[in-house]
């Protein structure tokens, strides 16, 4: 594995160890391998997991259609982006953080995490992430309880 990877996967090994237990090596475009790991979603009926990467000074954290990166170089702190980044999935896989979806027409526009205490829909309209032209907002929660759609 490449240096971050294995930097990444000894931290996780003592401070997450529930994280590895699907991790593997992926090969990247440069010919090494980096850190992965999914947690499937809890119901059968979807197939969107919640993934993890280590790779190029990074960590990557994805749910449904959305992602989102935590550096590593320069003056940021792996130690304190690995934990930011592993705080997201703990919040998305706790349900206390929403996926919120921004559509025009069907189709994807963007998408942000919002803590579940701020979902009101006369609020997510005004937030600032909130694609002006989108047409329809898709609210996605992990176990599925919170999902819901309306148009603005």
């Amino acid at each position: 594995m490449n240096p971050h990877s294995k930097k990444t996967f000894d931290t996780l090994k003592i401070d997450c160890p529930e994280f590895l237990d699907s991790a593997k090596a992926e090969l990247d475009e440069s010919g090494e391998y980096y850190l992965k790991f999914e947690i499937d979603h809890p119901s059968v009926d979807n197939d969107s997991s919640v993934f993890f990467n280590a790779d190029d000074e990074m960590f990557t954290v994805g749910f449904d259609q959305h992602h989102c990166h935590f550096y590593v170089f320069e003056k940021l702190n792996f130690k304190t982006e690995l934990q930011d980044a592993i705080q997201t999935i703990q919040h998305i896989i706790g349900n206390e953080w929403v996926l919120i979806k921004c559509l025009k027409e069907g189709q994807f526009r963007s998408s942000f995490l919002l803590d579940y205490a701020e979902v009101n829909s006369s609020e997510i309209v005004k937030h600032k992430w909130m694609d002006a032209d989108s047409t329809k907002v898709v609210i996605v929660s992990w176990n599925g309880d919170l999902d819901a759609e309306f148009s603005v």
